[in-house]
């Protein structure tokens, strides 16, 4: 394990306080854990794997990825064993940094993959080797800081637009479905995406996942073939992709609170 870390005493008149920053090359060992942190923290992976847990969530961070972790929350965070990070960070705090995170919206944002950002990192981790004095590189810092936060803000909006997209093209698939026993893995082929990234995205986007997305619509197009049609629940389940019609009647019931014979029934139809 080797770290190359510049450190400075806090000045807490300073808005902006650069507290350390450095390059690390981990080995398996190395476990950093903060309860309500006082500090703010970014990194960037130069190369290798590890876990950032931020409040209960889990990432996976790897080359040419950024995780930033918000003061005042629990972080916890450590290297693979196999293939450990090198990374290049800052710890910082300050009105001046809380204020920038917020004015960006950056404040529930943790990870990000921005490879072209890296030269941030190296342009702060200069400065802080510099031998100008802890107040100018706590200016200076902040300078660039301010630069790094406005390209993630961009990767942020960005991302947005490709979640909704996803979204948008996963939904299309779905509605314009003749074939009904195609499940998600299926439609993650055919669209090329990624089934995790496609599951994200949709519940971003609506509210709901995928999957029980088509669900609903095999069970809107269940009760209009009861309404319409004279195919027995039988047929009508094999037809939506159901591998017993007994499950389907089960989640039919479950969905409109009637059985599907009661249900046709009711609706005065074939």
């Amino acid at each position: 394990m080797k770290e190359d870390i510049v450190s400075f005493a806090e000045n807490k008149e300073l808005p902006f306080r650069m507290t350390m920053c450095g390059i690390s090359y981990c080995d398996g060992s190395y476990r950093i854990e903060r309860k309500n942190s006082k500090l703010y923290v970014i990194e960037y992976i130069i190369s290798g794997t590890g876990t950032v847990i931020d409040n209960g969530k889990i990432y996976h961070p790897r080359e040419g990825d950024i995780y930033f972790l918000k003061r005042g929350e629990n972080h916890l965070y450590y290297s693979d064993s196999d293939t450990p990070w090198t990374k290049i960070w800052m710890n910082f705090s300050g009105k001046l940094a809380a204020n920038i995170i917020e004015c960006y919206n950056l404040e529930n944002e943790v990870f990000f993959h921005a490879p072209e950002l890296k030269k941030f990192f190296y342009e702060i981790y200069d400065i802080s080797r510099s031998n100008i004095g802890a107040k100018a590189v706590c200016e200076q810092t902040a300078v660039v800081f301010m630069r790094l936060v406005q390209r993630l803000c961009e990767f942020c909006d960005r991302t947005s637009c490709m979640r909704g997209q996803i979204a948008y093209d996963v939904k299309e698939y779905i509605d314009d479905m003749t074939e009904y026993s195609q499940n998600l893995d299926c439609i993650a082929s055919k669209l090329s995406y990624s089934k995790n990234h496609i599951i994200r995205a949709f519940k971003n986007e609506f509210g709901i996942a995928p999957y029980e997305y088509m669900l609903r619509r095999r069970f809107e197009i269940a009760a209009s073939l009861l309404k319409n049609t004279a195919y027995s629940v039988a047929e009508i389940s094999e037809k939506l992709g159901f591998c017993d019609a007994g499950y389907f009647a089960g989640q039919f019931y479950a969905r409109y609170k009637m059985s599907p014979s009661s249900y046709r029934k009711n609706t005065n139809t074939v």
